[in-house]
């Protein structure tokens, strides 16, 4: 885990729990030798309890207010 990374995510306004919850799931994955984040959409769903649609769903939104 990246703590720069989950450092970011939980000062991140995004408006929503879940949102924010796969986000910081998303950071929990980021690889800081290398740059990024990759987990699987089911993987994301399995951390987060929710459906792999709620995690597009989710993830769709993210980008649109954090970006």
């Amino acid at each position: 885990m990246s703590m720069k990374a989950f450092s970011w995510a939980m000062s991140q306004q995004v408006g929503d729990p879940t949102t924010k919850l796969v986000l910081l799931i998303i950071c929990d994955h980021f690889n800081d030798s290398r740059g990024f984040a990759y987990p699987s959409q089911e993987r994301l769903a399995v951390f987060a309890e929710c459906s792999e649609r709620t995690v597009r769903r989710h993830i769709k939104r993210d980008r649109k207010s954090v970006v």
